[in-house]
């Protein structure tokens, strides 16, 4: 099992050197992380996130006016991607422990719409679904991997994001809302 886990670490490194432009800032933020084939995204914390209105496949548009003032939460993910998949338990929970008037929680995929109301169905989500064609995804450079989640503040802005995941469905789960839901309470100002 360990051998396992370490092949599939080193795919993932792999996989996320080879779609990082500058690998040397990749080295840099990987070994300022505890968890081994995850990425916290620090250099773009305090940066606005690169789009400010999304369509969803059932045609909401959700435009930059609206959004703003709201905490939002965005989350990358494909089907064939098993992280992802292993998160979606936990990026239910999340939803319904913050989701209010102030949060918007957000999925971001390339997959068809067909495919994307399949993967809702199956794991019950509730989150605004958006479709962007692969090309556009990799424009906005802001992911290095899936799944990717991003967390924008009141104005937007970045302050929080990570790419890679755990593949079992309660480790999943679990860092989901360890890395998460502490920042998501942060800007929405819940008190302990």
């Amino acid at each position: 099992m360990k051998k396992l886990s370490l092949i599939i670490t080193f795919l993932i490194f792999v996989g996320i050197c080879f779609s990082q432009k500058d690998s040397s800032s990749l080295l840099e933020t990987i070994k300022k992380t505890k968890d081994v084939g995850l990425i916290v995204h620090e250099e773009r914390i305090g940066k606005e996130f690169p789009v400010s209105s999304f369509k969803t496949i059932d045609k909401e548009l959700l435009s930059a006016a609206e959004l703003r003032g709201k905490v939002i939460f965005i989350n990358f993910w494909y089907k064939g991607c098993s992280p992802c998949m292993a998160e979606m338990k936990g990026l239910n929970h999340l939803y319904e422990k913050y989701n209010s008037e102030n949060t918007v929680f957000i999925m971001i995929t390339y997959e068809n719409p067909n495919t994307i109301r399949e993967v809702s169905k199956e794991y019950g989500l509730k989150y605004k679904m958006v479709s962007v064609p692969i090309e556009e995804i990799s424009s906005w450079d802001v992911i290095f991997g899936y799944p990717s989640s991003f967390i924008l503040d009141r104005e937007g802005k970045i302050v929080y994001g990570r790419s890679g995941g755990k593949t079992e469905i309660e480790e999943a789960t679990k860092a989901v809302l360890t890395y998460y839901g502490p920042v998501i309470e942060s800007q929405v100002g819940i008190q302990k």
